[in-house]
């Protein structure tokens, strides 16, 4: 009984020994946890029954909960700072520069109307702004391709760690199923390690089972039970990036982590700015074709054709209800009740004829596109006609030329008959090609007389005028850039803020779990001690063995 006692106690200072060995070895693994020995007392001496690993379940959940939020706002700051770079405001290229050497461009034309190197100058500036709202919009959807391919190398991810943690679940079970009673806190340690991991890429909840494996939950739908992955693939039948559910097919949208960042951040934030850079081009080129529409370059117009597309099943439509093509600027513009104003110039004579058309859009009898070509070709010397597109066409007879001098209805800019500005959205607004290949179209006044500078003087006020709510075209695009910077020094400050709370529970976790050094050396000397006294008494018990044999 007394060799026993010693034996047991001697595997014990061992096993404690190696376990404080294993501790220092690991002190600066995070996802360790510090192990301990549990000791019963029996008749026979203390035994080691057990080796446990100091875990607050709490402290974990904690843990997961706030890397999941960390992960989240640090992907929707990289998004914002990206959008904020590719703003690039307070550079020589900015679209406030461009802007305003456009404007200026306008002014210096308006000195000298008929200057043509002026006339090219106003029509080079303007391909500049054209060309800084094309180069932002390919901006923003780089961003959009790059967090697109983020998200799904991300699910990838995602889809290998459950696999991972599936596997852990189905070892540990076998562990600590069996009549040995001991956790597998090193397969726990690695499967904790793995949980961690995933919730910086998405939230989620982990449950204990009885069998030791943990049952993975997101947003109420199961990743893991017990050995069995249940994750996500990827859809791109849309043209972009969608995560779906295995389980149900269902689209996954997580309230955070890396992931939920990413995804909210695309769906969100990138679409909202390019919704908002959309409207700043729309807009922009609205106010000017309103103007230029409604005026004379240095020769009038033969033969016009709308930009604008009415469906040909709408033409016989009211024109401020009209389908039209999706790419033109009246699908985001309409014309309202006024009076066009044509004016039919004899090339020979100079002689020029006014007419004003009633564009009725009250009541229930409104002027539809049909109604509009008929009262265009009753006009003396011009003529009307709508094609298979849906577009409207003028002509003007041999000798005459015509020009709109006036338009309260803006349906000239509407259907596009004298554009400045082509497109409808920031990717594609660009000059009028027919001002890039001659620059006399270019409509500087109302008339042919010399000097005539009002459409400019019109085109420069539209600098200042007020927009849908009131704003200048200025105010709204100041207001779009400092938007954008409010939000990346709001967001960054989230970050900052919940980096600091996530190093404040590793902190709390770490005294709980991790390993204390000077803990482990005292522990260290404490198991030695106990490991030469039990050899002491197994000697002491041999020695008086031979007493007691020798007396016998």
């Amino acid at each position: 009984m007394s060799f026993q006692i010693g034996k047991t106690a001697l595997n014990n200072s061992q096993v404690a020994l190696d376990t404080v060995g294993k501790n220092i070895a690991h002190a600066n693994d995070p996802n360790y946890t510090r192990q301990r020995v549990q000791v019963t007392s029996t008749f026979s001496g203390n035994v080691i029954n057990r080796i446990e690993h100091a875990v607050n379940e709490s402290l974990e959940k904690d843990m997961v909960r706030e890397q999941a939020l960390l992960g989240f706002y640090t992907k929707e700051q990289e998004i914002l700072v990206k959008i904020e770079a590719n703003i690039n405001e307070l550079s020589e290229n900015d679209l406030s520069t461009v802007l305003d050497e456009f404007y200026e461009s306008l002014e210096e034309l308006s000195l000298n109307p008929h200057d043509a190197p002026l006339r090219r100058s106003v029509v080079e500036s303007s391909q500049k702004v054209g060309d800084v709202f094309n180069l932002l919009d390919t901006g923003l959807k780089n961003i959009e391709d790059q967090v697109d391919r983020e998200i799904g190398d991300y699910a990838d991810e995602v889809n290998h760690l459950l696999e991972r943690i599936a596997e852990l679940n189905l070892e540990v079970a076998r562990r600590e199923g069996g009549v040995n009673d001991n956790p597998a806190v090193d397969l726990r340690d690695t499967r904790r390690g793995l949980v961690s991991e995933l919730s910086t890429i998405i939230n989620v909840t982990s449950t204990e089972l009885s069998n030791g494996s943990v049952l993975l939950q997101t947003d109420g739908r199961t990743l893991v039970f017990q050995g069995e992955s249940r994750g996500m693939y990827i859809d791109r039948s849309d043209g972009f990036t969608q995560l779906r559910y295995n389980s149900d097919n269902s689209y996954v949208n997580p309230s955070t982590g890396q992931l939920g960042g990413l995804i909210q951040g695309r769906d969100e934030l990138l679409a909202e700015k390019q919704s908002d850079l959309d409207e700043l081009a729309q807009e922009f080129a609205w106010q000017i074709n309103k103007v230029h529409n409604a005026g004379r370059g240095l020769k009038g117009l033969t033969d016009v054709t709308a930009e604008t597309k009415v469906s040909i099943n709408y033409i016989d439509d009211a024109l401020d209800f009209a389908e039209v093509d999706q790419f033109s600027l009246g699908q985001n513009f309409r014309p309202t009740n006024g009076v066009m104003t044509i004016n039919v110039q004899n090339e020979t004579t100079g002689a020029v004829e006014q007419v004003d058309l009633a564009i009725d859009l009250l009541g229930d009898d409104k002027m539809s596109l049909l109604d509009f070509r008929d009262s265009v070709s009753q006009v003396d010397h011009l003529s009307s006609s709508i094609d298979t597109l849906g577009r409207l066409s003028i002509e003007s007879d041999e000798g005459y030329s015509f020009y709109i001098s006036e338009d309260t209805s803006d349906l000239a800019a509407f259907l596009g008959l004298n554009n400045f500005f082509s497109g409808n959205a920031a990717g594609n607004i660009g000059v009028n090609e027919n001002l890039v290949e001659d620059v006399e179209l270019l409509a500087a006044g109302k008339t042919d007389a010399a000097g005539d500078n009002d459409n400019l003087s019109d085109m420069i006020q539209s600098r200042s005028a007020g927009l849908g709510e009131g704003f200048t075209f200025f105010q709204t695009y100041q207001s779009f850039v400092s938007d954008v910077a409010s939000q990346v020094s709001r967001v960054s400050s989230l970050q900052e803020n919940q980096d600091r709370i996530v190093a404040d529970v590793f902190e709390r976790r770490n005294a709980f779990s991790g390993v204390n050094l000077d803990e482990e050396a005292a522990n260290l000397l404490r198991f030695q001690q106990s490991y030469q006294a039990a050899a002491e008494y197994i000697s002491v018990q041999n020695r008086l063995l031979d007493i007691l044999f020798q007396a016998v």
